[in-house]
């Protein structure tokens, strides 16, 4: 993380509950979203600021997951009853592009069911 990136970091760590409000999973969201909104040179890049946000928030990547070059489409349980989908790959420019976003079991139905949709088109 560069200096400047720490210094708009946000100084208080968000708390999740053992139900994780909805505000909370919000804020993470929007950090994440904060933090993917770059192209990243590899897909180690990407995942390293995806762990950086969770780790925020007393998180982590399941240590087993296994970086594919290729890019991936994934959901990971987390704790809390939430869970991490991600997707990312490779751009036309050769850089890598990312997507991640937490939430419940639900949510994650609702985002592998849109891209289910996207491929049938």
């Amino acid at each position: 993380m560069r200096f400047k990136q720490f210094l708009n970091f946000p100084e208080q760590a968000v708390e999740l509950s053992e139900m994780a409000d909805d505000s909370s999973v919000f804020e993470v969201n929007r950090l994440l979203e904060t933090e993917l909104d770059k192209p990243f040179l590899s897909p180690q890049g990407g995942i390293l600021a995806i762990r950086k946000v969770l780790q925020y928030v007393n998180l982590s990547i399941p240590a087993l997951y296994e970086i594919d070059n290729d890019g991936d489409e994934i959901v990971l349980d987390l704790e809390n009853g939430l869970s991490l989908y991600m997707i990312y790959g490779p751009s036309d420019e050769g850089y890598y592009e990312f997507y991640a976003e937490i939430g419940d079991e639900e949510r994650m139905n609702e985002l592998m069911s849109e891209d289910d949709e996207e491929e049938q088109q």
